[in-house]
């Protein structure tokens, strides 16, 4: 939540760098599934901001491929243990991150995908996070396969209603608004997204979501027209 009030990417990859170098001295106190975990926040944090960064896009595919590959390898060794919440969502997130670069990736995990969130929920059916990013399969997910705005909407709202930390009810805040704004529900929209501003006002994303309803659209339509902008031009 707080990288958002970086504008420059690197300065946000810079803090995260930072924070990796702390983390790394604590490593022997955490198990090798919540390493991995930490792993994979580290890996979903630093795509985010390198894919901002355009000298940075040609490491992506392999530098999220591989770590996506090595937490399902681990999952499907660790069956039987009982995986955490938290290693099926990230594996999730990773599976998420690397879709974009392949059709064929789009093809094998496109269903996949979903299950994670699935089964991280089974865990915790009030895990926000897990919610969240269910959610969004709905709503990106074509109706053919199964995605619905409407079932989206849904899922936020539950994922609203579980927020207690301030990061939980910024992104809640934030996803919830956005798909209220795509459902015609302006007013709502509105005073959802003002209940993410409330938990970081320093936020340069929300700022933009805000600019980006002003002016008549979601700030996943305004993600839409990067992702065919990208297309177009090769950066993606």
């Amino acid at each position: 939540m707080e990288l958002s009030a970086y504008e420059n990417p690197q300065d946000a990859l810079a803090v995260i760098y930072e924070f990796e170098d702390g983390l790394n001295k604590k490593r022997a106190n955490f198990s090798e599934e919540e390493n991995l975990v930490l792993d994979n926040f580290l890996v979903t944090e630093k795509t985010y901001y390198m894919l901002s960064d355009e000298t940075k896009r040609k490491e992506l595919r392999p530098f999220i491929e591989n770590q996506r590959d090595k937490t399902e390898s681990w999952i499907k060794s660790h069956e039987s243990e009982s995986p955490s919440k938290w290693i099926y969502c990230t594996c999730g997130d990773l599976i998420f991150f690397s879709m974009p670069f392949s059709i064929n990736t789009i093809i094998k995990y496109g269903i996949s995908v979903k299950e994670f969130y699935e089964k991280a929920m089974e865990k915790d059916p009030e895990f926000c996070y897990a919610n969240l990013n269910y959610a969004q399969w709905y709503f990106w997910a074509p109706g053919i396969a199964g995605g619905s705005r409407k079932k989206a909407e849904e899922i936020l709202e539950n994922a609203f209603s579980f927020a207690v930390t301030p990061a939980e009810k910024y992104y809640a805040g934030i996803f919830y608004s956005q798909c209220l704004f795509e459902n015609k529900k302006r007013e709502e929209s509105r005073a959802v997204l003002q209940v993410a501003y409330e938990q970081f006002p320093q936020s340069l994303y929300v700022k933009l979501i805000k600019e980006c309803n002003e002016n008549g659209y979601s700030i996943f339509e305004a993600g839409r027209k990067m992702s065919r902008q990208g297309k177009q031009d090769g950066s993606l």
